[in-house]
């Protein structure tokens, strides 16, 4: 394998003005991949017809523009049925189909050209369902399964018959996948698979290197932080409530990320955000920005009810930060309890109250070891690191793609 391709829905430079875990993964496995001499390119749907070289020229990125989608009469009509049985926008499913076959299309003809050995298809929205025939290709799962219908209504102010026409669609690519992967074992254990498919842990690669710094004296305000998209099922209304019950003037609450109002309870969390004075708010910011606010902090909390391994875990630890998270979604995969982080019962406030009380009692010798052992676990997530471990799982699909097309 010497040349791979990424299909995306985000593409994110680090200077950019907006944060992205799906868009930070993509920038830090392209980094990694050029680093060992691959050819890597990356390729996502968009509105304009656009190229860009990065690394040296070494990493193709090209944004290629998808025809417009006009549903029939007829599929209009039909929309609204099953709108209201189904409870899914028909409209919006035919659009993503659509969308697929466009990519594939496009795809079809951009390989002729630049061939690849392989392709991941980054799966947000479906890209992966008509995947190149012709060429082992990959999915990578994204977080958005059944879970977000069961903890709330809406995502990223998506309307709920958008979500679900989504996650239909979703689910649908991954049972046409030959190999899928995903960034922990807990979130790849969501996708039934048929005997033929291959699952795969593919891990995440850090971008950065940072050296540990000594913990100075522990602040007499502590500063905890929360770094991501503010609403029900990142967890940030328990992080709220938690942090609530501390004392008054004892710390301060920094979150960072974009707010989401598409729901009641996201009203809620938005009502509190700019309601309570130990918050301290900001948007989106850029990434030299958004590191340099984490370094600050003597806490960060992760209180996701719903996540996929997410890279501010990976990042937080590689600052030598104690992370509070949920005993789920790749955390436990990382995090051994009180001993590189603290783990709490997802979902539950009584279990993160606790978590955050263990915390603010640790003496200062017991956080600085806490900090020290996360510090040099994450040394296993360095590229270097996991570059063989990335290489030898694309290989593995590849030769599984080759098998799986020669008995069919």
């Amino acid at each position: 394998m010497k040349k791979i391709a990424f299909v995306t829905t985000e593409f994110i430079l680090p200077d950019q003005s907006k944060t992205g875990g799906l868009g930070t993964y993509i920038w830090n496995q392209a980094k990694l991949l050029s680093d060992l001499g691959f050819e890597v390119s990356i390729y996502q749907p968009g509105s304009i017809n656009q190229k860009f070289y990065y690394f040296g020229n070494k990493v193709l990125f090209r944004e290629f523009k998808l025809p417009s989608f006009k549903p029939t009469v007829f599929q209009i009509l039909l929309h609204f049925f099953i709108k209201r049985i189904k409870k899914y926008s028909f409209v919006h499913y035919l659009k993503l189909k659509s969308n697929a076959k466009n990519i594939n299309s496009f795809l079809e003809e951009e390989f002729k050209v630049r061939p690849v050995d392989i392709i991941q298809y980054v799966n947000l929205n479906g890209l992966g369902y008509f995947p190149v025939s012709s060429i082992p290709n990959i999915i990578r799962i994204s977080s958005l399964t059944d879970f977000y219908n069961e903890l709330g209504k809406g995502y990223y102010g998506l309307r709920s018959e958008i979500v679900n026409a989504q996650i239909k669609f979703e689910k649908e690519s991954y049972k046409r996948a030959i190999c899928i992967v995903g960034p922990s074992t807990y979130s790849l254990n969501q996708i039934k698979t048929n005997p033929t498919q291959l699952k795969l842990h593919l891990p995440t690669p850090i971008g950065f290197h940072f050296e540990k710094a000594e913990l100075i004296k522990r602040n007499q305000i502590l500063k905890i932080g929360y770094f991501g998209n503010i609403d029900y099922r990142k967890g940030v209304d328990l992080l709220i409530d938690a942090t609530s019950k501390l004392r008054p003037g004892s710390f301060d609450l920094f979150l960072c990320g974009r707010l989401n109002d598409d729901s009641q309870v996201n009203s809620k969390i938005k009502d509190q955000v700019f309601s309570e004075s130990f918050i301290h708010y900001s948007d989106s910011i850029p990434k030299n920005e958004l590191i340099s606010l984490m370094k600050e902090m003597d806490l960060i909390v992760l209180p996701s009810r719903v996540d996929n391994c997410p890279n501010t875990l990976l990042e937080s630890l590689a600052m030598g930060k104690v992370v509070i998270g949920p005993n789920a979604w790749g955390f436990e995969e990382v995090i051994t309890d009180r001993v590189n982080g603290i783990l709490f019962e997802s979902g539950s406030l009584n279990s993160l109250v606790d978590a955050i009380d263990y915390f603010m009692n640790l003496s200062v010798e017991e956080r600085i070891e806490i900090e020290g052992n996360a510090f040099c676990l994450v040394q296993e997530y360095s590229g270097l690191r996991v570059s063989d471990q990335i290489v030898k799982i694309y290989n593995k699909c590849i030769d599984h793609y080759k098998s799986v097309c020669a008995e069919s």
